[in-house]
């Protein structure tokens, strides 16, 4: 006769499980604090203390390979007993499996995940509601951990290449006037200092990573930056027009199989007229909107982005609706800028008319979700306030490898191929000197009435003045009239 209790013994020591492909994540020491994002199923969790030291544990696992509790029991001075229940659960929100799923039973997964965020997306109302449910695990995480000086997120612009023109974008190498997009800068960084920029990133603590462009597909062997950010357990946010994952099918089962956080595409106009006119590439429109079909039926998470102008304030509103039926999250900005070298184009050719603020911003259905998801966080214009997280929780890496405090502030901060990134992030002047702002410094921000109602940007201070510190005078005539709408 068996010994059953033995047998039972085994089968609690030889119990496995895995860290699916689907899972990122960081753990903050400190904070004894970990961000897990599901980015199969669109949820990000916290865990704290004690499981959160467990969560470390996990994420230091390679994707797909056994391990048994014991050597976790162990290390987190616990027993197995004590274990198991928790990774059960942890099965039961898919952040564990026992065994590999196959691509059929991946398939039924992201089916039942477009289901259920079908049923979100349309049971809630305006972008600002959407953004601020999708921006409060984060937000939370961030807050936490930036007294320890770190930052919560890191955008890479890869490229200033790209294969649409459009008429409105602040990059620095396209000439509006002329309409015509300059060759793709000779000093970019080659693939060998993004995987040491990503190795940089994650012994620093970062998450969160966005790659963008110009178009990152344009860069050469992006799909290996791509999966090397993955193998790192970073989320990853991607944004780009779609017309590269369209041209190349291959392209794109490489890239879902990375399971990025989410993928905001460009999208103008539903009608390709109006979209064509944006972009000035014939096509780009189906393209684009193919693409997100695609991206909807397999369940990755989503935004649209829709700047507002002159060329489509009469069709942005099917934007939206294009959005939520695609399990997307729409965002919209009406904000249209100079570039970051000075051209004013799209501020005297494309801003919207004073009449179209009007209206625009008077739109009840959708929110602004730029401005929206930060209103209550804007109201605050106390003395000693801080005006964002540009520099704060947060930078940017421009093609050449600079660094800047975000991809709207022009203002050079060193180079990674000059220091670390920890050296840059915690010594450069200019970082230190971004933080030190407050709203006392400012020459009018935070004085006047409407100033409650501006969406403050101290990149575009900087693009307009030379210095942050500065008010923008394009922030102040959109505040104004967010002020008198409201009054």
């Amino acid at each position: 006769m068996p010994n059953l209790f033995y047998l039972g013994m085994q089968m609690k020591i030889n119990a496995t499980y895995m860290l699916p492909a689907w899972i990122a994540g960081r753990y903050n020491k400190e904070e004894r604090l970990a961000i897990i994002f599901n980015n199969l199923a669109g949820e990000t969790y916290l865990f704290e203390e004690d499981t959160a030291d467990l969560m470390a544990l996990l994420l230091e696992q390679e994707y797909c390979q056994e391990f048994s509790t014991i050597a976790l029991a162990e290390r987190l001075g616990c027993s197995e007993d004590d274990l198991d229940p928790f990774l059960n659960e942890l099965v039961g929100q898919r952040i564990l499996v026992k065994e590999i799923p196959s691509s059929g039973e991946i398939a039924a997964l992201k089916d039942k995940v477009v289901e259920a965020k079908k049923a979100f997306l349309t049971q809630s109302a305006g972008t600002e509601r959407l953004q601020s449910v999708f921006e409060l695990v984060d937000t939370e995480y961030r807050d936490r951990i930036e007294k320890h000086g770190i930052p919560s997120s890191v955008s890479i612009e890869l490229t200033y290449g790209c294969n649409e023109m459009c008429v409105h974008c602040y990059n620095p190498n396209l000439s509006r006037e002329k309409c015509a997009v300059k060759k793709v800068a000779s000093d970019e960084l080659v693939t060998e200092d993004y995987y040491s920029v990503l190795d940089q990133l994650a012994d620093m603590g970062v998450p969160k990573v966005l790659f963008t462009g110009g178009d990152p597909f344009v860069k050469k062997d992006f799909i290996k930056i791509l999966q090397y950010a993955h193998k790192k357990k970073f989320a990853v946010d991607i944004y780009t027009n779609g017309q590269s994952l369209y041209n190349n099918p291959g392209l794109y089962e490489q890239v879902v199989t990375c399971f990025p956080h989410t993928i905001g595409l460009s999208l103008y106009s539903v009608d390709p007229a109006v979209h064509e006119s944006v972009t000035r590439v014939k096509g780009s429109c189906e393209k684009t909107k193919a693409i997100a079909d695609r991206l909807c039926s397999d369940g990755v998470g989503m935004t649209i982005k829709c700047p507002i102008m002159r060329l489509n304030k009469e069709s942005y509103k099917a934007v939206y609706d294009f959005a939520i039926s695609h399990n997307a999250v729409p965002e919209f900005e009406v904000n249209i800028t100079s570039s970051i070298d000075g051209d004013e184009y799209a501020v005297n050719n494309l801003r919207l008319t004073e009449e179209d603020f009007r209206t625009v911003l008077a739109d009840p259905m959708i929110p602004l979700s730029t401005e929206g998801s930060r209103a209550e966080r804007i109201m605050d214009r106390s003395p000693e306030m801080q005006f964002c997280g540009a520099g704060v929780d947060s930078f940017n890496i421009k093609p050449d490898g600079t660094i800047s405090p975000c991809i709207a502030f022009g203002m050079g901060c060193s180079n990674v191929k000059n220091a670390p990134l920890a050296i840059i992030w915690k010594e450069s002047k200019e970082l230190r000197r971004v933080r030190s702002l407050r709203y006392k410094d400012s020459d009018r921000c935070g004085k006047e009435s409407y100033c409650r109602y501006c969406n403050r940007c101290i990149g575009q201070s900087y693009t307009e003045k030379g210095v942050p510190e500065n008010y923008s005078t394009d922030n102040c005539f959109i505040a104004k009239i967010r002020e008198s709408l409201v009054i």
